[in-house]
């Protein structure tokens, strides 16, 4: 776990956190969000983008675990999760492609 600085506002360190998500910095934002967690334990926006940023990685199981903490910090949370793209809940069935079809 990464340490954080003592005199930086959570604010700040949660915008940084955002930032490396966006740039697709997952392993450093990753370690941010969970040191945020930790430092701010009521803050749901914390676990919510951790989740979004373990689904958008391919960790469904721990995106889970991750929104559901945000819900027990914050039940108002669920509508956001439900209507986020990486609503792990909310996998949408691949169709196969045209070619993949039988012909009649």
């Amino acid at each position: 776990m990464i340490r954080l600085p003592a005199n930086a506002s959570i604010e700040a360190l949660f915008a940084q956190a955002v930032s490396l998500h966006g740039a697709g910095q997952f392993d450093a934002a990753e370690q941010l969000y969970r040191a945020l967690m930790e430092r701010a334990p009521k803050q749901a926006a914390i676990p919510f983008n951790l989740g979004a940023l373990l689904q958008r990685t391919g960790r469904s199981a721990d995106a889970v675990e991750a929104f559901k903490k945000s819900l027990r910090i914050k039940p108002q949370m669920l509508s956001t999760i439900w209507a986020s793209p990486c609503n792990p809940w909310n996998a949408k069935p691949r169709l196969p492609n045209a070619s993949a079809r039988p012909s009649l």
